[in-house]
């Protein structure tokens, strides 16, 4: 699939991903909803960083809304440009925060499963938005 780049959103919206790692050093992600944006791929707990909030402050309150987990420690690790491509039409600079968090995984209606991988079982992922290589930048 090609996308036109008449249909490309012309503004790049700056965004959030949470990489929380449980005891067993395996990170979280999400299954998007079917009913929503890019539905039934996985990627990080996050989104959009609103205006007038901060970039660690829309990171924790993304981690509490869709996973109910509260962020108990945000530290910045880097960024990837999330250029459009093939399966998505915008253009997503994205900051990559790792979280320690704590409480027990309750997702909101964004999402409809959740999965702890690490390096071994992240190709069975569909992951999108590069998530992917964020997590095996970080794992590795």
């Amino acid at each position: 699939m090609t996308i036109d780049k008449k249909e490309m959103r012309q503004n790049p919206i700056p965004s959030v991903r949470a990489i929380i790692k449980n005891v067993n050093g395996e990170v979280l992600i999400l299954k998007r909803a079917a009913h929503g944006n890019y539905g039934n791929v996985w990627c990080l707990p996050g989104g959009k960083i609103d205006f007038v909030r901060s970039a660690e402050a829309t990171v924790m309150k993304e981690v509490k809304e869709e996973t109910n987990l509260n962020c108990t420690e945000v530290k910045f690790l880097f960024y990837l440009d999330g250029l459009p491509s093939q399966r998505y039409n915008t253009h997503y600079p994205t900051l990559y925060f790792k979280c320690k968090a704590e409480g027990q995984v309750k997702l909101n209606d964004e999402s409809v499963e959740f999965a702890w991988v690490d390096k071994s079982n992240l190709q069975k992922y569909d992951i999108i938005f590069e998530n992917d290589i964020a997590i095996e930048r970080y794992v590795v």
